[in-house]
C-alpha cells in the first residue's frame, strides 16, 4: 500500500487517485491470509474493547462488517454481553444519510443492494440521534475506512454516508484500522477533500490513540 502511495503525485485528479487507491487496497485485502486477518482483527477488537471510551459508553453505533473489512462482530457481541445499546445503520442512497436502529441480535437483518446486512425498518425501532448530549462520551461510534491518517481523516468507500453522519454526530468516533492502513497525512498524497471529516480516535492492532 505504501509503495502505491509513494507513486501518486499531488497534481493527479483526486477522484482518479481515490479510485486507484480503493482498487489497490481491495487487491491487497484479497491477498491477505485469512488466519492473519483473523488475528489482526481480534487484536484491533481487543484494543477497542479495552479502552476507557468503550467502558464508559452506553450506546454503541457500529457498522456490521462483511468480506475483508475490519471485523466488528466481536465488538458488537461484547457490547450485547455488556448490556450496552447497539445501533446498526441503514443507508438511504439518495440522501447519503444513515438511519440507526437498535439491534439486539443478528436476526431480522436484511441484505441491501450494497451487499451489507442492515436493520429492517419494518421490524426494528429507529434510534433517533440526539442533537445534544450531556455526556458525549456515552455515545460511541465505530467508523470503517480503507485508509486513515494520524489526524483521523479517512479514505472511505466513496458513498459519503459516514462523512454525512460525522457532520451531525455529537458523540465520540473511533476508526478501526490495521497498521498497514495508516499513513501520516492523506492531504499530502492528494486523498483529502473539503467535505471529509476526521474521527476522534483510531484503534489499531497495537494501540488505541486520539487523532492528532
Amino acid at each position: 500500500m505504501r509503495e502505491c502511495v509513494d507513486q501518486l503525485g499531488d497534481s493527479e485528479d483526486i477522484q482518479w487517485v481515490k479510485r486507484e487507491m480503493r482498487r489497490h487496497i481491495a487487491e491487497l485485502r484479497s491477498q491477505m491470509d485469512p488466519r492473519e486477518q483473523e488475528q489482526r482483527d481480534a487484536a484491533i477488537a481487543q484494543q477497542f474493547l479495552g479502552s476507557d471510551l468503550y467502558q464508559m459508553c452506553s450506546v454503541l453505533y457500529s457498522y456490521l462488517s462483511i468480506g475483508r473489512e475490519i471485523d466488528t462482530h466481536a465488538i458488537i457481541e461484547a457490547a450485547w454481553r455488556d448490556s450496552k445499546t447497539v445501533a446498526l445503520p441503514r443507508c438511504t442512497p439518495k440522501s447519503h444519510e444513515m438511519r440507526w436502529y437498535v439491534v439486539s441480535s443478528y436476526e431480522g437483518l436484511i441484505q441491501s443492494s450494497f451487499g451489507v446486512w442492515e436493520p429492517d425498518p419494518q421490524t426494528m425501532g429507529e434510534l433517533v440521534l440526539p442533537v445534544e448530549l450531556l455526556r458525549p462520551q456515552s455515545h460511541l461510534a465505530v467508523i470503517p475506512g480503507l485508509m486513515f491518517d494520524i489526524y483521523g481523516y479517512r479514505l472511505g468507500y466513496g458513498g459519503g454516508f459516514y462523512d454525512t453522519f460525522l457532520g451531525t454526530f455529537c458523540g465520540v468516533s473511533v476508526g478501526l484500522a490495521a497498521k498497514a492502513q495508516m499513513v501520516s497525512s492523506l492531504a499530502k498524497i492528494n486523498l483529502l477533500e473539503p467535505h471529509d471529516l476526521p474521527v476522534d480516535y483510531i484503534a489499531t492492532e497495537s494501540a488505541f490513540c486520539p487523532a492528532v
